[in-house]
């Protein structure tokens, strides 16, 4: 995911290249793993890795209405201040790259993450520095609507991420880049149409009717029954008027 974080902060801004985002990350990782460690056991690296993410590197969540630069991933390996899904998905990667089985279980109302230490299932509150919680605690995290039995993968992660940078582009009027993220969406969600349908109108925002027509295209050929999208239909009679003039 950090490499698929890396091509999308280039797509958005060029100047941040692929192999500067990476170098940057590999850097962290390096840092982390320099740390001494008396025992190499899960729950030391585990409390180590926590330690570097929140008390040595303070990485933290955005103060809202920042600008699309400032939620991709170079920034946020510069400022260690990032959207919630990046923090997650970074802390993720870190994990993996100590061997620790860390995962996602809810992101909702809290984002809560699991660390299996031998054996054991072992939760903790992300936004609260990883702090662990212990028996009523989870229960009432259970009477919140947490699914503590199923994991959230990391695709759905990136997708939420997405999904935020795709807003936060349309807020600032960058068409080119709500077409490009709406791009990403569909490559990683192709069976859902919505995303054919957004890349659609982005590419006529921008000008591609091609493109946008192609989209429509596609969206009818995967349609059962006849289509009854206002969004669609509003869309093509614009491609149409615009063809025919």
């Amino acid at each position: 995911m950090i490499s698929e974080m890396a091509r999308i902060a280039q797509d958005m801004n060029p100047s941040w290249t692929v192999e500067l985002s990476l170098k940057k990350y590999r850097t962290l990782v390096d840092q982390l793993r320099q740390i001494p460690c008396s025992e190499s056991s899960p729950t030391a690296l585990f409390e180590i890795l926590r330690r570097f993410y929140f008390e040595k590197k303070q990485f933290a969540p955005l103060e809202s209405k920042q600008s699309l630069e400032k939620c991709l991933l170079p920034y946020a390996l510069l400022s260690r201040s990032a959207p919630p899904e990046m923090l997650v998905l970074l802390f993720l990667s870190l994990a993996r790259s100590l061997d620790l089985p860390v995962t996602v279980l809810s992101l909702s109302p809290h984002i809560v993450v699991k660390f299996v230490d031998q054996g054991k299932n072992r939760l903790f509150v992300f936004q609260n520095q990883c702090r662990e919680l212990h028996g009523q605690e989870v229960v009432d995290l259970v009477n919140q609507g947490c699914d503590c039995t199923q994991s959230i993968h990391t695709t759905e992660l990136l997708m939420r991420y997405l999904v935020f940078l795709k807003t936060q582009s349309l807020r600032e009027r960058r068409l080119v880049n709500f077409y490009k993220l709406q791009s990403y969406l569909v490559q990683h969600q192709p069976f859902a149409l919505h995303h054919l349908i957004d890349r659609a109108r982005a590419a006529y925002a921008i000008g591609d009717i091609v493109r946008a027509a192609e989209d429509l295209g596609q969206y009818v050929t995967f349609q059962s029954e006849k289509v009854t999208n206002n969004r669609y239909l509003k869309l093509l009679k614009k491609i149409k008027d615009s063809t025919f003039q």
